[in-house]
């Protein structure tokens, strides 16, 4: 049953998650994070879905990607200001601190799961960023939800969005489609 739609407030100019519309857990990819903190296409409805209290996910490797796309947005393409660099980091880093990103990092410690992200890097020709999302998604701590509660990746990038269909995942490219997927096929 969802829950009422997202009211965006704004703390130094910077958008601010309230509450949200789904009880699906969305695990967030490095583009998909930085729409929560940069009006760019895509960003309102991201923000407009979701569960608050804690589920909204993200690998430690696409939280500091995402850091990297904010520092490119700053220096190379001249997008943002530093003030507004530093201020996205922070809220990145707020969301983390306040749970409501998560942090969920596949085992990385096993061959196994490095090995499976090898070969879905061959597989799909994406980075090792990319596959390791989709290891845990696929044998991590939220590939155990079912229908309606089962993950759905959060996604700006159609090369990554292509791979998880292909790997039978839940995928909602944020960028292009208006609403996520309600219902497991």
């Amino acid at each position: 049953m969802p829950v009422e739609v997202a009211r965006i407030s704004t703390t130094l100019g910077l958008p601010q998650i309230v509450t949200f519309n789904s009880l699906q857990p969305g695990f967030l990819d490095a583009s998909a994070a930085v729409k929560l903190v940069v009006n760019e296409d895509g960003s309102d409805r991201l923000l407009k879905s979701f569960n608050p209290a804690g589920s909204f996910f993200i690998t430690t490797f696409c939280l500091f990607e995402a850091l990297g796309v904010l520092k490119r947005k700053w220096i190379t393409e001249k997008k943002i200001t530093r003030d507004e660099y530093l201020k996205r980091c922070f809220l990145l880093f707020d969301y983390v601190k306040d749970k409501v990103l998560n942090i969920n990092d596949p085992d990385i410690d096993s061959y196994k799961t490095f090995r499976l992200a090898v070969e879905l890097t061959e597989k799909h020709s994406l980075d090792l960023s990319d596959t390791l999302l989709l290891v845990g998604l696929k044998r991590g701590l939220l590939s155990h939800f079912v229908r309606e509660s089962k993950a759905v990746l959060v996604t700006a990038d159609g090369d990554l969005e292509e791979a998880a269909k292909a790997e039978d995942l839940r995928v909602w490219n944020c960028a292009t489609q208006e609403t996520p997927p309600e219902q497991i096929g």
